[in-house]
């Protein structure tokens, strides 16, 4: 299951004062190191959403004790047989959970160059934008999330080199390569694509409400 929360702009620097009662010492570490208020936001809504998530499919609840591996996929240290997979970007968070490794990545259209279709696609791939170049931003977008969530679900790091995957040709919303399930899912400023052992996965919205029902000093003066 996905939940997403993609309502950033209602979330106001008192939103953001009173989370940090919710989170843990590892997220509160990270969100200190950013600069910029969007940044912060999105991180703690990010941790907040896990909970939310956690408590909803799993009736777990409280703060989150949120382990990394040497590549840094995060894991929960006392929820063995439990998968999770965040993801941000400015129009919106996503987390992923299943009792299998699970990777999901969301982002807002963006525009390449030839260059970066260099860094980031295969061969095939790039002949794919050389033949099809209409709409490339949101072709681009899409095949960013479908490799970020790909390798999120087995591990590795974003510096491994991404080009030597290959999804030429998967233009389903719904498709199996490399063994894994990928399902891409399209919305009116970014794309979000999750990857893993599944036969279908759904999207369910979090509303600002929601998260102020649950997090009761959210909100709060």
């Amino acid at each position: 299951m996905i939940y997403l929360f993609d309502d950033i702009e209602s979330i106001t620097d008192h939103h953001l004062n009173n989370a940090y009662a919710y989170l843990s010492k590892e997220r509160i570490n990270r969100i200190t190191q950013y600069q910029f208020s969007l940044d912060k936001k999105l991180s703690a809504m990010a941790e907040l959403l896990l909970q939310y998530t956690l408590e909803r499919e799993y009736g777990i609840l409280g703060k989150l004790e949120i382990m990394r591996t040497s590549a840094g996929k995060p894991f929960l240290k006392d929820e063995k047989g439990l998968f999770f997979n965040l993801s941000h970007c400015k129009e919106g968070v996503a987390c992923a959970v299943s009792s299998q490794p699970i990777g999901v990545d969301i982002q807002q259209l963006v525009e390449c160059d030839h260059d970066v279709l260099k860094m980031v696609c295969s061969d095939e791939e790039l002949k794919e934008f050389e033949d099809h170049h209409d709409d490339l931003p949101s072709k681009f977008t899409r095949l960013w999330t479908i490799k970020e969530a790909y390798i999120k679900c087995i591990g590795e790091g974003l510096t491994e080199n991404i080009s030597k995957y290959n999804f030429a040709k998967c233009c389903e919303q719904q498709f199996m390569k490399y063994g894994l399930s990928f399902k891409t899912f399209t919305f009116k400023n970014y794309f979000l694509t999750a990857c893993g052992e599944f036969h279908d996965i759904k999207v369910q919205k979090v509303s600002l409400d929601q998260f102020e029902k649950k997090f009761k000093q959210f909100s709060k003066s």
